[in-house]
């Protein structure tokens, strides 16, 4: 019984592993990015999201993202860290300089390993005025930091 119950454990996690890596294959191929790239940009597509399904077709928390598609460059997003989780829920994966090589294919390396929130001590959050919230407004004085406001009964 415990044989047939580990071989099962082993069949299923294969199974799932070859699921993700097919995913995986498909999101960094790059001739193949580069024609739905242009697909895109011929349509008008703003943005593309996408998720991840199991093998019940039930979607995968937090294995998914969204691509912003511009003239020049796309923002990849991911699940947002505990830190910026209270702001919003997804963030912009963020590939450290020392991870370039790897991303741009120019060494060996599983650039679908650098898909993941930034850690925590990567980025730092503080408050700012509520003037950062019109898109009229522009210049470094809207990411000074704002006092903490008192609580009122109204």
């Amino acid at each position: 019984m415990i044989r047939i119950l580990c071989l099962s454990l082993l069949i299923s996690f294969i199974a799932h592993t070859a699921c993700s890596q097919h995913y995986y294959n498909d999101l960094v191929t790059s001739s193949e990015i580069v024609k739905k790239r242009a697909i895109y940009q011929t349509n008008k597509v703003k943005t593309v999201k996408m998720t991840s399904f199991d093998n019940n077709n039930q979607p995968i928390e937090g294995f998914g993202g969204s691509q912003e598609i511009a003239a020049n460059f796309a923002t990849i997003t991911t699940d947002a860290n505990r830190q910026l989780a209270n702001i919003q829920e997804r963030m912009p994966v963020i590939i450290e300089r020392q991870d370039w090589p790897i991303w741009l294919g120019e060494v060996e390396g599983d650039p679908t390993s650098l898909l993941q929130a930034a850690p925590e001590d990567v980025l730092r959050v503080w408050r700012v005025g509520k003037a950062v919230g019109n898109v009229k407004n522009d210049g470094a004085e809207l990411i000074e930091p704002a006092e903490a406001a008192e609580p009122t009964l109204l």
